[in-house]
Formats: structure tokens, C-alpha cells, sequence
């Protein structure tokens, strides 16, 4: 299948200000600017060891596709990291999530503004870690 498709570079909102509903207001921006796109696929990848980013694009959909390495330094040195490419599905009619999971797509949460809560940080996320596609 030959869908169009966007790709996710880089989604980070600071952690003092996460758990607001800013991460789902700035994929629905970028889905506002992409304009008619009709159906169509959002691509990224995920480090593998950044789990509250996993989570969180799992809750609106977002499969775990294929996993891929990169080389850090030199081969040598061993320095793998490990990231996880995830996609969403999205339908032509009025960007709602779906996510191909099944023969007929499951419905998934809408970008709507999630409800504030306060969590602890993950000790397995590190500092400064992104939710980014590269």
C-alpha cells in the first residue's frame, strides 16, 4: 500500500509541563498545518529506552512497526542505541485516530486535551530525553 505519510522529527515538551495536554495540542497543529491530506500514515521513531514516550503515543494509536539500531561512535566502541519506529493510521474523515491493529482498525483516543495529573518522573526515561523521530 502507497499512503501518503508525515514524519515526526522531534516532540519534546519539558517535563515541568507535561501531563497538560501540550504534546496532544502540538500533533494536532501539525496535523491543522499538513492540510487535506485525505488517509494517510504519522511515522516516527522512538528511543527504546525513553518508556513515558512509548507509552504515550501507544495511548493515541501509534503500533510499534520495526525496531532499528544505530552506532553512536565507532562500531568498535560499541555504542548501540535502540529505537522503536511506530506508526498511526489515520482516516480521511476528520483526522481521527485509528490504529491498525486489527483487521478493522480500533478506534483510539482523540486528540482532545488529556486531564491534568500530577506523576513522577520515569527512572528509566533520562534527562532531556525526547520523543522524537529522527
Amino acid at each position: 500500500e502507497n499512503r501518503p505519510w508525515l514524519q515526526v522529527k522531534q516532540l519534546f515538551v519539558e517535563e515541568h509541563c507535561r501531563r497538560r495536554g501540550i504534546g496532544r495540542m502540538l500533533l494536532k497543529s501539525m496535523l491543522e498545518a499538513a492540510g487535506p491530506l485525505g488517509a494517510f500514515d504519522i511515522r516516527l521513531q522512538v528511543i527504546d529506552l525513553n518508556a513515558p514516550a512509548m507509552e504515550w503515543y501507544r495511548s493515541l494509536g501509534f503500533v510499534v512497526t520495526e525496531f532499528s539500531r544505530k552506532y553512536l561512535a565507532e562500531h568498535s566502541q560499541g555504542n548501540i542505541v535502540v529505537y522503536q519506529e511506530m506508526l498511526l493510521r489515520l482516516d480521511a474523515s476528520a483526522r481521527s485516530l485509528t490504529a491498525d491493529t486489527a483487521p478493522a482498525a480500533a478506534a483510539s483516543p482523540a486528540l482532545a486535551p488529556a486531564p491534568a495529573a500530577s506523576a513522577a518522573p520515569s527512572p528509566r526515561a533520562p534527562a532531556g530525553a525526547s520523543a522524537s523521530g529522527r
